[in-house]
């Protein structure tokens, strides 16, 4: 195959993928519509996608002796095949779909919901003399900052967030993670924090909601 039919063909994938994520309305535009491209761009994607689709067929009859070469029954085979063609559906056509994509953890945000403003949520401290380090639930923002001061990333926040302040041998797996890094305790506590880079703006006692 040609460098310039490479090319083509890339550049037809990326049309391809843009055409079809316009087709059809997700759940992410519920709550703030995308304004569909002209009419011209939708001719000039069209017009690329014909040379992608016309090279299916080859593309196919190039791939399918490693794909009967692989180890393991037919069966599997064609299971594995089926996840992976349903996931490329999902892709494009950027909706969710049980098993192969996430279902409804962030598909809309009311827009009442403020996502940047500061909040308070039950979570886990750990507790040294006077000092307080709170396991933030979310600090997403880098590695570094997942990791500052208790070395926990933010999944282990997220599950302190939603166990730990309602489980009591989950506080103890706390408490002993802590007295390991040399703290005396873990305890629960109210936490003010920056959801966009996980900074903790403060702590309260703890108090059920």
């Amino acid at each position: 195959m040609s460098p310039a039919r490479r090319l083509l063909i890339l550049v037809g994938a990326v049309a391809l993928l843009d055409l079809t994520t316009g087709l059809f309305a997700s759940f992410i535009d519920v709550f703030g519509a995308v304004e569909p491209p002209p009419t011209w761009v939708r001719v000039l994607e069209l017009a690329l996608v014909i040379p992608l689709l016309a090279s299916a067929p080859s593309a196919f009859r190039a791939i399918r002796p490693h794909l009967r070469s692989l180890p393991g029954s037919r069966v599997a085979l064609a299971l594995m095949l089926s996840y992976l063609l349903g996931s490329v559906v999902v892709v494009l056509f950027r909706t969710e779909a049980y098993p192969f994509s996430n279902v409804g953890m962030f598909s809309a945000v009311p827009q009442s919901v403020d996502a940047t403003a500061p909040r308070t949520e039950p979570s886990v401290v750990f507790v040294r003399d006077s000092e307080i380090v709170a396991v933030a639930p979310l600090r997403e923002g880098s590695s570094l900052s997942a990791t500052w001061s208790t070395g926990w990333d933010y999944k282990t926040g997220w599950l302190m967030l939603m166990f730990g302040t309602t489980h009591s041998v989950a506080l103890q797996h706390a408490a002993d993670v802590a007295r390991r890094n040399g703290f005396e305790r873990a305890a629960r506590a109210l936490v003010h924090f920056d959801p966009r880079t996980g900074r903790t703006l403060g702590i309260e006692p703890y108090r059920r909601q």
